[in-house]
């Protein structure tokens, strides 16, 4: 049997979208639980006040979001260079 990762979603946590050409960030600011449904999370795009829901696995999964793990304003679309990439300017 496959084992799942236990993984969750927590108020403030922040995603990228890649659902379109314009990466989108989300923080989730409700997690709504109701019987008989899975467990779904409303999400904010940062800098607007309307607001979606969405199901906590589609957030999890890596083909349609990405977990933003450094939450300042100008560091979520950095790509982090390759050691390759890195110049040691003393050289």
């Amino acid at each position: 049997m496959f084992k799942k990762k236990n993984k969750e979603v927590k108020l403030g946590d922040q995603f990228i979208d890649f659902s379109g050409e314009i990466k989108k960030r989300w923080e989730v600011i409700e997690l709504v639980n109701r019987p008989h449904l899975p467990l779904h999370a409303r999400i904010r795009e940062i800098g607007r006040e309307e607001a979606h829901l969405t199901s906590v696995s589609a957030l999890l999964d890596q083909s349609l979001y990405k977990p933003i793990e450094d939450k300042s304003e100008n560091n979520f679309l950095k790509q982090k260079k390759n050691k390759e990439e890195i110049v040691n300017p003393l050289k």
